[in-house]
């Protein structure tokens, strides 16, 4: 089981992203109703995820070794970065796309909108840091 879950984070970003392709190029948003529009927000959403998710948990690992390497250090929370933590910064960081993709599509996006945006980011982030 815990094969499976390690296979379908480096599966996902492969496959999802020919598969938001294919939605995005051969459907209308006017056809497929608010159903899809939120499946294509979900797929977004998944891609990022995973992406982010990899980039925590094994780039920082892989960042680290070559930076022993290179004579370079980083602060030993970065280096070995749990699970959870990888988890719950990967969740948070994902929805950043997909709350200004909502705003672009109602034309209310500004440089406020996308401060407020990185705001909630940034505190989220320090609560994340906080508790776990």
């Amino acid at each position: 089981m815990h094969n499976l879950k390690l296979a379908s984070l480096f599966i996902v970003p492969v496959l999802l992203p020919a598969v938001l392709f294919a939605v995005l190029n051969y459907l209308d948003p006017a056809t497929v109703g608010p159903g899809g529009i939120l499946a294509v927000f979900v797929m977004i959403y998944f891609l990022c995820f995973s992406l982010l998710y990899v980039l925590l948990r094994y780039g920082l690992k892989l960042f680290s070794v070559l930076g022993k390497k290179l004579g370079f250090r980083l602060d030993k929370q970065l280096e070995s970065i749990n699970k959870r933590r990888a988890y719950l910064y990967a969740s948070v960081l994902s929805l950043i796309p997909i709350i200004l993709l909502a705003m672009v599509s109602f034309s209310q996006l500004s440089i406020w909108d996308c401060l407020l945006v990185a705001a909630f980011a940034g505190i989220s982030i320090l609560y994340i840091q906080k508790t776990s």
